[in-house]
């Protein structure tokens, strides 16, 4: 398995001098209770992983020179969860069966950092959690014959190939790109998910991408989602296999809804998991437009424009399944401020500008208040300014929070109980404000502004993950991230973005497991854990650090 690389091409170049080698990497291995755990270094990591389906045994194998505790190879018993951490550098992993049966663990935890890294993982199953995260550069992930439940794969900015191809994919999972022109292929996949409502999210965010979702089979009550994001997307969407939904076997049941015509990259293929009906009710009172769904499934788009002599244009449509006040789509005119609740079911609402990019003001609400309540809910909204506050509550559940080139004066989010997802992207914030609540969730917040010296995210309880990158805090820049309860996971660009002025996170109250700073904004790529902790916090911040009560 190969990929040509599209900035440089690795070429060992040796001095004809007698006795000089190539310092080799060295990947820390650990165990312990069950769980191997590997750490890399910021240099290119080569690894395999072989796992011995009958005992679960496994060996790590370093590839190209690369050590694994200082040593060629070393071998682990009765291992049941994977946590791998490869830092910077072009690093390679295989993870694969020694047999052409396929290795059953419990969860896999792999993140690779800035670089143009590969990852492949072949014959495996993990039965309660999958995550792949890999940062900024040109990466290739591939995922074969593999069993996989409630997965995570997010990869970030860079051209990204993605590849999964005869996998059996179960429960609530997503397929995140930060940006880049990505080449996203998923075929001859089996899509099976609980008897309760689940769905597979594809976003491939800023780019021109190409899609490819082909031959794949989806049982009942499974959505799939394809979102292609900004960009001149292309792809192929064919030979998708349904199954019987209560007993009965649907012909057609697939629908191609162009649900919202503010984002054209998007494309939904929903099954009908509900054939009832939802009434949404909406009001409109002093310039308040009340949305208030159910306790069912409810799916709602909200497009907003700008009309003549300042007045905006609100339109709430439902998707099949759902209506608005009785009828297909509801228009709201003169409105000021947004409340939105939805209560119960796993619920979908997607609200944009439709005059996004025209050069013409976008609009402009004094407060927007959102309670998605419980179930497995997606919120999306892009290019809307608030001037007041901006909240959103998402209640228990698996919810997916993103706000995208929104201008916000005043942020909060409240992710509640949950593995939750919440996404803050090109967008211009003044003060912003993330709670985790209990569950192992991630917040991706990147390419931001930000005009506030303090920007604060807790994790609360579970084990968290945050990335941060390419952000610009105006003023004196400091973010505190408490990660609270857990063993939590910081992916850290310690530059404030675009003014090169040098910043970093106080840390409080949490068991990050590492700080992952880019050597290159490091003297002689110097590891700044290395560091003693008051020279760590001078290079980190140019100044020493308030306390947490001095806040």
């Amino acid at each position: 398995m190969c990929r040509q690389r599209k900035h440089q091409c690795r070429i060992g170049k040796f001095e004809a001098l007698e006795g000089r080698r190539l310092l080799a990497a060295n990947v820390a291995a650990s165990y312990s209770d069950g769980e191997l755990v590997l750490a890399g270094s910021f240099d290119d990591d080569h690894l395999s992983i072989e796992a011995n389906p009958a005992t679960r045994h496994v060996i790590v194998r370093g590839r190209d020179g690369t050590l694994i505790n200082g040593r060629s190879a070393i071998g682990f018993n009765a291992v049941s969860d994977f946590k791998v951490n490869l830092k910077g550098g072009e690093n390679e992993i295989v993870m694969q069966s020694s047999t052409s049966a396929m290795a059953v663990f419990d969860t896999l935890n792999l993140r690779v950092g800035n670089g143009s890294d590969v990852v492949w993982v072949d014959k495996m199953r993990f039965t309660e959690s999958s995550t792949i995260v890999t940062l900024r550069g040109d990466d290739l992930v591939v995922v074969s014959d593999s069993q996989l439940s409630n997965l995570r794969l997010n990869v970030g900015l860079g051209d990204d190939g993605v590849q999964l191809i005869d996998n059996r994919i179960d429960g609530s999972s997503r397929l995140v790109s930060e940006g880049g022109s990505d080449s996203i292929d998923i075929r001859s996949n089996t899509f099976l998910n609980s008897p309760l409502y689940d769905r597979f999210l594809i976003s491939a965010g800023e780019g021109d991408d190409n899609i490819n979702f082909v031959a794949n089979t989806i049982r009942t009550h499974s959505d799939v989602w394809i979102d292609g994001g900004g960009g001149n997307n292309s792809g192929l969407i064919e030979g998708v296999t349904p199954l019987s939904f209560e007993g009965t076997s649907l012909s057609g049941p697939w629908r191609a809804v162009d649900g919202i015509r503010s984002n054209p990259g998007w494309i939904k293929y929903e099954t009908l998991h509900d054939a009832s009906t939802h009434d949404v009710t909406v009001t409109l009172v002093n310039g308040r437009a009340n949305i208030m769904g159910t306790q069912f499934d409810d799916r709602i788009f909200v497009d907003t424009r700008l009309r003549s002599g300042g007045r905006q244009e609100l339109t709430v449509r439902g998707l099949p399944g759902t209506t608005i006040n009785g009828e297909e789509t509801l228009v709201l005119d003169h409105v000021d401020m947004i409340v939105l609740s939805l209560f119960g079911g796993d619920d979908l609402f997607s609200m944009s500008d439709l005059q996004r990019g025209l050069g013409v003001q976008n609009t402009t609400y004094e407060r927007f208040d959102v309670d998605l309540g419980g179930g497995d809910d997606f919120f999306q909204i892009v290019y809307p300014r608030v001037t007041g506050v901006f909240s959103v509550i998402a209640g228990d559940g698996d919810d997916y929070v993103s706000i995208n080139r929104v201008d916000a004066t005043q942020l909060v989010v409240e992710a509640g109980n949950g593995d939750d997802a919440v996404e803050v992207n090109l967008s211009s914030i003044d003060s912003l404000t993330v709670r985790g609540g209990e569950g192992s969730d991630t917040f991706d917040l990147i390419n931001n502004n930000f005009a506030t010296y303090l920007v604060t995210i807790h994790g609360e309880a579970g084990n968290d993950t945050l990335i941060w990158d390419q952000n610009l805090i105006i003023g004196d820049p400091l973010l505190i991230v408490s990660g609270g309860t857990g063993t939590d996971t910081l992916f850290y660009d310690n530059r404030n973005y675009r003014s090169g002025i040098r910043m970093g996170p106080s840390i409080i109250g949490s068991e990050f497991e590492d700080s992952l700073l880019d050597p290159f904004v490091w003297p002689d790529n110097q590891d700044p854990m290395s560091l003693h902790p008051l020279d760590y916090l001078w290079r980190l911040y140019g100044r020493l650090v308030p306390t947490w009560d001095e806040l």
